[in-house]
C-alpha cells in the first residue's frame, strides 16, 4: 500500500478534532457568574449544614452555551463565540453554594438526596437571554424546595427575575443574566428559614 494513502487513512480520525474557520467549537470568551454577583455585605460564618442539589435544568439550557429564547416563537438559539465556564447546572450549583456559604451554611453539593441533612433542591427553569418586542432581557427562574429533616417539612421557594439587556455584545449579555441571577439568588436566600 502506498505510504501517502496510509498516512491519509491514519489522519482521518483526527479530522474531527480540528476547528473549522467560522465554527463555534472553540469560543473566544468564557464567562462565570462571579463577576457582579458578590455584594458589599460581609459574609456570615456559621455551621448550618445543608445539601444543595441542582436537580434539573430546563430543556435547551443544560449546556455551557449562552442561550437566547425568542418570547414569541419559543425558539432557543445560542450566542456565537461565547460560553459559560461550566454547564448551566454546575455553574449555578457552584455559585449558589458560594452564596449559601456566605449566609452561614456549611454546604455539601450532591446529585443525590440525603435524609440526614437539610436540603435545598433546585430546578433551573430559565437561565438565558430573552428576545421580546418590548425590549430584550436576561432571565433567571429558580424553583427550589427546602427540605427540613428535623420536622419533615417542605418549603417551596421560587424566584423569577429579569434584567434589561442594553446590547447584544458579550459583556452586556452576560451582565443581564448575572444581574437576574443575583436578584433571584438573593430572593431564594431571603426565603430560607
Amino acid at each position: 500500500m502506498n505510504r501517502n494513502l496510509i498516512g491519509v487513512l491514519l489522519s482521518l480520525p483526527l479530522a474531527a478534532c480540528v476547528d473549522l474557520p467560522g465554527s463555534d467549537a472553540s469560543p473566544a470568551y468564557r464567562y462565570s457568574l462571579q463577576a457582579g454577583t458578590s455584594t458589599s455585605k460581609p459574609c456570615k460564618t456559621g455551621s448550618r449544614p445543608l445539601t444543595l442539589v441542582v436537580a434539573s435544568v430546563g430543556a435547551g439550557l443544560d449546556t455551557n452555551r449562552i442561550a437566547t429564547r425568542n418570547a414569541n416563537s419559543g425558539e432557543i438559539s445560542y450566542l456565537r463565540g461565547m460560553r459559560w465556564a461550566e454547564s448551566t447546572g454546575l455553574l449555578l450549583q457552584q455559585q449558589l453554594a458560594t452564596d449559601l456559604e456566605c449566609q452561614g451554611y456549611t454546604v455539601t453539593t450532591s446529585h443525590h438526596r440525603s435524609l440526614s441533612r437539610n436540603q435545598l433542591l433546585c430546578e433551573v427553569r430559565a437561565f438565558n437571554l430573552v428576545e421580546r418586542d418590548g425590549g430584550n432581557e436576561g432571565a433567571v427562574y429558580l424553583s427550589c424546595t427546602y427540605l427540613q429533616t428535623a420536622d419533615q417539612t417542605e418549603l417551596s421557594l421560587k424566584a423569577n427575575y429579569s434584567s434589561k439587556l442594553h446590547s447584544w455584545s458579550g459583556d452586556h449579555a452576560v451582565a443581564a443574566i448575572r444581574e437576574a441571577y443575583r436578584e433571584a439568588a438573593d430572593d431564594i436566600l431571603h426565603q430560607l428559614p
